[in-house]
Parts: C-alpha cells; structure tokens; sequence
C-alpha cells in the first residue's frame, strides 16, 4: 500500500480503455469555488437532487518544476447513484481552463470514490 493520496484521484472511463484522468474535489483546493449545473446537464445525467451531484476539476500535472493546474471552466460533474459524468462548462464566467494549484509540490493520486 501506497501513502495516502487524498484529495486527488483518477476519473476513469468504463467505456474507453486507457482514458483517465487525474481529479481533484474543488472545495479541497479553491475554497470559494462555485458552479451551475444548467437543466441540460441535469436531465442527461439523471440528476434529480443536489446531493446526486459530486464536482470534479481536471488536474494537469505540469512537467517537474513547474505548477499544476486545474480546469475550473470545464468541471466534471457526475451522478452519485449511475456514475454518468459530463464536462459541464461554466459559461459566463471568470474561470480558466488552467488555474495553478499553488506551490507546485508533487501531489500523489488515488482512485476516486
């Protein structure tokens, strides 16, 4: 067993072989993170209660040295009860696709719950 490697994780597809991607929880590294989830992306995830809904950002782990980022105009959203999960982009607003992380130490990953 590895150490712990909480708050990040790997997403990964069921459908597609090899297609993963490394996640972290928001709240675990942008404190005031806030999103929409428009009517769209609740009925295609079968989303009938805010409680079903778990919010992933992307994490792209930069080269050694450099910081990693996070995508927090295009979180993924999944459904807690079918696993379905979507990009759902905050249109309108101020988010980046690469904000930094901050002091850019190596962070270790786990799968997600």
């Amino acid at each position: 067993m590895g150490r712990s490697l909480e708050p990040f994780c790997k997403l990964v597809s069921v459908d597609l072989e090899g297609l993963e991607f490394v996640v972290v929880p928001p709240g675990a590294v942008f404190a005031d993170y806030e999103i929409s989830i428009d009517d769209e992306a609740q009925e295609r995830l079968g989303i009938e209660r805010a409680e079903e809904a778990v919010v992933y950002v992307i994490v792209t782990l930069a080269e050694k040295g450099a910081t990693p980022t996070a995508n927090l105009l295009g979180p993924v959203v999944a459904n807690r009860r079918t696993y379905e999960a979507a990009q759902v982009i905050q249109h309108g607003s101020s988010y980046l696709v690469a904000t930094p992380l901050g002091s850019g130490a190596s962070m270790p990953v786990s799968s997600c719950p």
